[in-house]
């Protein structure tokens, strides 16, 4: 299904995501954006997640189940959905059925504050974060289209959490939202 905000339900946070061109980044496609303007129908996407996700019972028995020994906590969905993919499966998203998602209790987020140090060890520590290293680099190595590939994607996505984590702590709240909203508009041209 698509997902839109708790506390926003207009603002679209899930419609599915597709593998960037030069990366093994997955990107959310019409993420933030207005509900209303997303068109009908069905999406076939790159990737799903686990949230509001219907599997035919057949996509565990050729693809396996949800690897919790290798993503105890997170990307678990993330790769199964991968596993099916590579069966076979095509991926889809339902964008006219809309499901809310309460993001405030996803744990810590870089993206929506200022997070303290304890908070950014935490972050790429805790098996609760999606951004925590050995879990993500796992992931990324099971899903590498190639080294090469790889090596661009880990370094670009820490590269790019350190630059916010640190832009967070540099600049007021409301330059960084100024600064967030021009790479916004640039990003989507």
């Amino acid at each position: 299904s698509t997902v839109c905000y708790l506390d926003a339900k207009d603002k679209i946070y899930f419609a599915g995501r597709r593998r960037a061109k030069l990366t093994d980044r997955f990107i959310y496609l019409n993420l933030n954006q207005d509900y209303k303007g997303l068109e009908s129908g069905i999406r076939e996407v790159d990737l799903l997640h686990g949230m509001c996700t219907l599997f035919p019972v057949s996509v565990f028995r050729t693809a396996g189940w949800f690897d919790e020994h290798v993503f105890p906590h997170l990307f678990a969905d993330d790769d199964l959905v991968l596993r099916a993919k590579g069966q076979g499966y095509r991926l889809l998203v339902d964008l006219d059925a809309v499901v809310f998602n309460d993001h405030t209790r996803k744990g810590l987020n870089p993206y929506d504050r200022r997070l303290g140090v304890t908070e950014v060890i935490e972050l790429v520590t805790s098996r609760k974060s999606v951004f925590q290293i050995s879990t993500r680099t796992r992931f990324l190595w099971r899903h590498r289209r190639s080294v090469i590939t790889f090596i661009i994607t880990w370094v670009a996505d820490y590269s790019r959490l350190s630059g916010i984590i640190l832009l967070r702590w540099i600049l007021s709240p409301g330059m960084y939202s100024k600064v967030e909203k021009q790479y916004l508009k640039i990003r989507s041209a």
